[in-house]
């Protein structure tokens, strides 16, 4: 029961650095390359994987971390940054 307690706990704190990182990484999109995309001059490659495994690794420490505040933080990042990616 320990080792459960304890992954929690690491994955709970996991999930602030993994925002923090979503938000970096879309801060980094953001400033420097413009919605659309243009075809001839996409994004790197790097940066958009960054996004999407920040994204996704938000998502499975949220879920591993329940009920704690981080992962309620970490679920409404979540759908929060998916509302805001629909306008795009």
């Amino acid at each position: 029961m320990a080792v459960v307690k304890r992954i929690r706990d690491i994955s709970s704190w996991g999930v602030l650095v993994m925002i923090v990182s979503l938000l970096l990484a879309e801060k980094y999109l953001s400033s420097n390359f413009v919605y659309p995309y243009n075809p001839h001059a996409p994004p790197p490659g790097w940066a958009l994987g960054w996004r999407l495994i920040s994204f996704f690794a938000v998502v499975i420490l949220s879920l591993i971390s329940l009920p704690r505040w981080q992962s309620i933080l970490g679920v409404l990042t979540a759908l929060l940054f998916i509302y805001y990616l629909q306008g795009y």
